[in-house]
């Protein structure tokens, strides 16, 4: 067996070969460690990671001069650490998104979220309108807020991520909505 390759349908051969590899002393072969291995220290756990930072945003700031949704959930989804975002007009229909967004692009959620929103209105009329919604499901979150102007009308905005969000970072974002929403149209 002078040849380095065999082919693989040559069953003796490939037989040959593994008989010469179970036999010990080989040249090539690595040989017997000479002194006992010893065993690894103990690996002592890490520490704790640190809690992650607040946003980087100051949340009671004046708002920013946005100039198109993009841009809005680029600073949104940085602010509330969501992995997507999504805008809806008060039409149903999504404009916008930004982020790890599915195929459909939250078409039909889109559309839902804002019938949801008008249909939770009127269960408690006394309440005031609906501000926002979360969903809270095995892995991830659904949360959604709604900003209207009386002259353009309601548009929802949405975030799916593994935190909830909190009142000030709600407050933020709507306030940033509101501010915008005459550019972002």
């Amino acid at each position: 067996m002078k040849r380095c390759s065999v082919n693989s349908y040559d069953l003796g051969l490939a037989s040959g070969l593994a008989r010469q590899l179970r036999q010990p002393g080989l040249p090539g072969q690595v040989p017997a460690p000479r002194e006992p291995v010893r065993p690894l220290p103990p690996v002592t756990p890490a520490s704790p990671a640190p809690p992650s930072p607040g946003p980087a945003v100051d949340l009671h700031a004046p708002p920013l001069e946005l100039e198109s949704w993009e841009v809005f959930l680029a600073w949104s989804l940085e602010l509330c650490r969501a992995r997507a975002g999504f805008v809806v007009d008060p039409q149903g229909f999504v404009v916008a998104t930004r982020g790890n967004v599915p195929t459909d692009h939250f078409d039909g959620l889109g559309a839902e979220l804002a019938y949801a929103m008008e249909q939770l209105d009127r269960i408690d009329a006394e309440a005031g309108s609906l501000l926002s919604i979360e969903l809270q499901f095995a892995s991830r979150r659904l949360m959604a807020m709604r900003a209207s102007k009386e002259s353009v009308g309601s548009f929802v905005v949405g975030y799916v991520g593994s935190r909830p969000l909190g009142d000030d970072i709600r407050t933020a974002i709507t306030r940033q909505v509101t501010h915008s929403l005459d550019r972002l149209i």
